[in-house]
């Protein structure tokens, strides 16, 4: 008990199904005014994929292939966290939707490559672009397909 100064996670609070179970264990391991930080998929990345890939159904499809329980927007995490003695003191959302949908393509590109190389281009010449997604992502506090959130114990 308030033994920890930190807890970080870095995409996995969205595979584990007891949510609850989980927040209250990291609130009761945190010292006072010890952090929280995680990142994991936003609400966004569920609605990005619909909009984008034929509806609901691929979205669903993809977030049970991806074993995603939890998908919420920072609201719903402040909520829940504050639950549990935890107070989000800031928060970004990252993964703009066009990279999302470019990441999203890219994977059935290389997956389609495997199978039929002569017809589907090798992925990894892309490189250059996936270079310059990573350089020139941008955090937002209005959306995105990824969050990263920081709380602190009250």
């Amino acid at each position: 008990n308030r033994s920890l100064n930190l807890v970080f996670s870095n995409s996995v609070i969205e595979h584990i199904p007891n949510n609850k179970k989980l927040l209250k264990e990291v609130s009761r391991v945190l010292k006072k005014d010890g952090y929280f930080v995680f990142t994991c998929p936003s609400s966004y990345f569920t609605n990005y994929l619909a909009k984008n890939f034929g509806g609901n159904w691929y979205a669903k499809l993809r977030n049970k292939q991806f074993n995603h329980y939890h998908l919420l927007s920072h609201l719903e995490w402040k909520r829940r966290l504050s639950l549990n003695k935890l107070k989000i003191v800031d928060y970004s959302y990252y993964l703009s939707e066009s990279n999302l949908i470019f990441w999203e393509k890219l994977l059935w590109k290389q997956k389609l490559h495997q199978f039929l190389p002569i017809l589907f281009e090798d992925p990894r010449k892309y490189q250059k672009k996936i270079e310059a997604i990573v350089q020139n992502s941008k955090l937002s506090k209005k959306e995105g397909a990824n969050i990263l959130i920081i709380a602190r114990k009250k």
